[in-house]
């Protein structure tokens, strides 16, 4: 049986997938407790315990007459979510606790993190791996992100003027090793990237039941997934749709699948009859306040040095 927080984690995971990729519109109906207890091998108790705790993020809401749930995002005018008193009260509270006034706090968060533009080499053996971490690290951190193969980093590598200039070197635990090397002779920090538990949880329990797909563009990618997922039960179920290969519109009508961003680039999008998995963001927590330790220490750092007179 699973926990509140997992079950938790999982609906807010599906609600954002279904929003993110325009399978879940403000006002439809989400399954019932019944359903997804069975589905999710947990107590409709611990289901309806989560369903309420998403009405209280704003993500859920009930109807006049219904016994159900419904999808609930706001949005501002920009597009971007609303963030809701469930998770930004606290945030405001702490600030309060640490000496910061509520009416100071959005200067001071600007101070932490606007006053350098701060830079990262993502390193890889493979583009859609490389495009995934780049891309994430620029949307939610807003790093400037330079791609290296580490192809290049065999041997002695030639001077490389981007992975110089970066603060931080960020990779997966595949490529520890070439990392780590590289970060010693340039006595720069290593940040190892993990996965969200709930994504994988999504992927083991996908796997279980059927043919999980991967669509992506570059055939070191496709030899590297039974790599990633070594230890992971049933990877035969793992089947990959490589572009310029085979024809994405083969995949079953509605069968999961990893659409990687530079697939999704290259098509304007992703194909309407399959069922795409939330991968916008995938880093686990422990990796968002690793980078983020580093970001906001160099911005503060920054924005009390000492400015040259004019």
């Amino acid at each position: 049986m699973r926990r509140r927080d997992d079950v938790l984690a999982r609906l807010r995971e599906r609600i954002m997938n279904g929003v993110h990729f325009g399978r879940i519109a403000n006002g439809d109906r989400l399954p019932s407790a019944r359903r997804l207890s069975a589905e999710l091998d947990a107590d409709p108790r611990v289901v309806t315990a989560a369903y309420r705790a998403l009405e209280r993020e704003g993500m859920a809401a009930r109807r006049p007459g219904s016994r159900g749930y419904f999808a609930s995002i706001r949005r501002a005018p920009g597009g971007r979510p609303v963030p809701t008193a469930e998770w930004l009260l606290p945030v405001l509270a702490d600030s309060i606790g640490h000496g910061v006034p509520v009416r100071q706090f959005i200067d001071y968060a600007r101070s932490s993190l606007e006053s350098v533009h701060f830079h990262v080499a993502c390193l890889e053996c493979n583009d859609d791996q490389l495009r995934w971490l780049c891309g994430e690290l620029e949307d939610d951190y807003g790093f400037v992100s330079h791609a290296v193969n580490t192809q290049i980093l065999t041997g002695e590598p030639g001077d490389d003027p981007e992975i110089e200039r970066a603060e931080i070197l960020v990779t997966t635990s595949a490529h520890a090793l070439e990392a780590h090397v590289l970060g010693a002779r340039l006595q720069k920090p290593v940040v190892l990237v993990t996965l969200k538990p709930e994504l994988i949880a999504e992927v083991t329990e996908l796997l279980s039941k059927g043919p999980l797909y991967f669509l992506c563009t570059d055939q070191r990618f496709v030899g590297k997934l039974t790599e990633l997922y070594d230890g992971l039960p049933n990877t035969f179920n793992i089947r990959t749709v490589l572009l310029g290969r085979d024809d994405p519109q083969d995949i079953p009508s509605g069968a999961p699948v990893w659409v990687m961003r530079r697939a999704s680039e290259q098509l304007g999008g992703v194909p309407s009859h399959i069922c795409p998995l939330n991968t916008a963001r995938i880093f686990s927590r422990e990796t968002r306040m690793e980078l983020l330790s580093y970001l906001v220490r160099a911005n503060l750092t920054a924005s009390v040095a000492p400015r040259p007179a004019d």
